[in-house]
């Protein structure tokens, strides 16, 4: 499930520095005058979408009047974890809703069966049961220069360090987040017993595999690189058809047993920097999840996809995602 974020940007709006006003709308609770959530200014700033109504469940619910919708941004959400139900989006709005995702990613193919629920916003808690797609490697951050690699006898261990110098902020973003170039990034996930956030739940922090697909002003969508605890596609709950096997440039894939041979054909990986570990042979890339990853985080290349494996990459992404090439 794919959602996009609401959030005020420390009450700024879309005055915020660095922010984008085209890719935002205001939202407001049913009773309120969209016109008063304006803040000084914040009409003329580029903000061109029309207001979203948002019908609260009951009383209690309120919705600041700095709070914005970012229509350029989506966040893949499991649909096993615990959330607040706040409310839905007013049913007369839903057309525009769509239209506003639609304009900014492609990323929403509208079919009855998609459109059967009605969008709703929610407050994400924890997690609730394991995710088949999580197998990143826990990260308990206490002693100094922990390395990590992409060996499958590493997936699940508990590593206790700071991150390896290895992981850098991209000082060019722009100039190494192009498509087809894979990276490590730590990835927090809810739910965990490692790291305690100081507002929130306890976390794990997880190395996680991405390969960007889209680049964009201030991040990028990827695709995981997963092994799934060593499963790959065998592991229950993950569909085949939405994966292909990722293998080092003129390596052979090497199916696992009970293994079904995937249909997609298989990508190459350069790998540019060998401290990053060899390829697991049980890594899988799932074209039918998109992940956001921002350009200020820290990250440490692996590779690339190699040229002739770059079309297979957009042409399956855009077959299971339905996402356009903008």
């Amino acid at each position: 499930m794919k959602l996009s974020g609401i959030g005020t940007y420390s009450g700024k709006g879309v005055l915020k520095h660095g922010c984008m006003p085209a890719e935002h709308a205001i939202v407001y609770l049913s009773g309120t005058d969209p016109a008063s959530c304006y803040l000084p200014g914040e009409y003329g700033s580029g903000m061109t979408k029309m207001p979203i109504e948002i019908v609260p469940v009951d009383s209690s619910i309120t919705l600041r009047r700095e709070s914005r919708v970012r229509f350029g941004k989506t966040y893949p959400i499991e649909m096993n974890v615990k959330v607040k139900d706040i409310g839905r989006v007013e049913a007369s709005q839903l057309g525009r809703l769509l239209r506003y995702w639609e304009s900014e990613e492609g990323l929403f193919h509208v079919d009855s069966e998609n459109f059967a629920d009605e969008p709703r916003h929610g407050v994400l808690e924890s997690k609730s049961t394991p995710d088949p797609d999580s197998d990143g490697e826990d990260v308990v951050l206490l002693k100094m220069d922990a390395r990590y690699d992409l060996s499958a006898d590493h997936m699940h261990s508990r590593l206790a360090g700071n991150l390896s110098s290895e992981y850098q902020v991209i000082q060019n973003p722009r100039g190494f987040f192009k498509k087809g170039i894979v990276f490590m990034v730590p990835w927090p996930e809810p739910g965990g017993d490692y790291v305690k956030d100081r507002v929130g739940p306890p976390v794990v922090v997880k190395i996680r595999r991405f390969v960007v697909i889209r680049p964009k002003n201030t991040f990028c969508l990827c695709l995981p690189i997963q092994t799934y605890g060593g499963q790959a596609t065998t592991k229950p709950g993950v569909v085949p058809q939405d994966h292909a096997a990722i293998v080092a440039e003129n390596d052979e894939v090497r199916y696992l047993p009970n293994e079904v041979e995937l249909t997609k054909m298989p990508l190459q990986i350069r790998v540019e920097n060998a401290s990053t570990g060899p390829i697991d042979p049980a890594s899988r890339i799932n074209f039918a999840k998109v992940y956001t990853v921002e350009y200020n985080v820290k990250v440490w290349k692996v590779g690339r996809i190699i040229a002739d494996s770059v079309w297979r990459l957009e042409q399956y992404f855009t077959e299971c995602s339905k996402i356009g090439t903008s």
